[in-house]
């Protein structure tokens, strides 16, 4: 499998856990993004250590700050939203 199918193949595994999270247990959308980032901090620091877990999230919101998803950002300047 590739790696653009395995990324495909993992977000449609994240999308029906958010979906399974929010629709059969009744969790919130607040309660469902916790739980996934803690689970994703949990397992980055169990593999590479705290300090390059850190590093990797402030980079995430970097990126997040640089404008990488404006398209659906309906706070965005130009949002189409």
């Amino acid at each position: 499998m590739t790696d653009t199918k395995q990324k495909a193949a993992c977000d449609r595994a994240i999308t029906k856990a958010a979906k399974l999270m929010i629709g059969s247990i009744g969790a919130s959308h607040e309660v469902m993004l916790d739980r996934l980032l803690t689970f994703t901090a949990a397992q980055m620091v169990a593999i590479t250590g705290k300090a390059e877990t850190a590093e990797a999230f402030r980079q995430c919101a970097k990126t997040v700050e640089g404008g990488i998803f404006d398209h659906i950002d309906p706070t965005a300047p130009k949002s189409k939203h």
